[in-house]
């Protein structure tokens, strides 16, 4: 990791601007498609985005690895990371996969995805005693 740029911090900041109303967008124009409480919009917040990250790391790491890398940091850390982090969870499950680390990956993306829902129902119940 390289030294602390405060330039960097904002260019993340107004990724991450960005992102959020894209994603608030995203999720109010579909709001019309979502059906028996489906949340259609979150869904395709994250498939897109994890699609567009997927590009992004191409791009930026494998193509263009020494240029734009506060671009990178403004869409990869700001934009996709308020847009969706699902998309980082996805890249970083299949980068497992891609390092031949194949059990690591399904480990990984098992205990994120039950895990993080345990911590909402966690949260959520210990929120309803203390409210």
């Amino acid at each position: 990791m390289g030294p602390f740029h405060w330039s960097l911090l904002l260019v993340i900041g107004m990724g991450g601007a960005l992102g959020a109303v894209a994603r608030y967008s995203v999720v109010h124009l579909t709001a019309p498609w979502s059906r028996n409480g489906f949340p259609i919009g979150t869904f395709l917040a994250n498939l897109s985005g994890s699609f567009l990250i997927g590009l992004a790391f191409v791009f930026f790491f494998l193509k263009y690895p020494a240029m734009f890398s506060h671009w990178r940091s403004h869409i990869m850390v700001g934009f996709l990371g308020a847009f969706t982090t699902f998309s980082t969870f996805a890249l970083e499950s299949w980068t497992l996969y891609l390092q031949g680390h194949l059990s690591m990956a399904i480990g990984y993306a098992i205990a994120s995805l039950v895990g993080c829902v345990m911590a909402v129902a966690a949260g959520y119940g210990i929120a309803k005693l203390i409210i």
